[in-house]
């Protein structure tokens, strides 16, 4: 498995990754009754695009409770 990470713009300058692989080798005893070969190879590509900030905001209260009078 690869991570290509590289600067990614979103209100600011971030590090995200921009593209992955992976290879996957798979061996099944059943697969080999079928095919007499069984084993599988897989490769997975990931291009990451299309990125979004996603953020919020939080208010601590001291805990003391205004009266509805007040």
């Amino acid at each position: 498995m690869a991570v290509q990470y590289g600067h990614v713009i979103i209100g600011k300058q971030y590090m995200c990754p921009l593209w992955s692989i992976a290879l996957s080798d798979f061996h099944s005893a059943l697969i080999e009754k079928i095919d007499r070969i069984g084993a599988e190879r897989h490769l997975n590509e990931t291009e990451f695009t299309d990125y979004h900030k996603f953020g919020s905001t939080s208010c601590i209260l001291s805990g003391a409770v205004a009266s509805p009078e007040d």
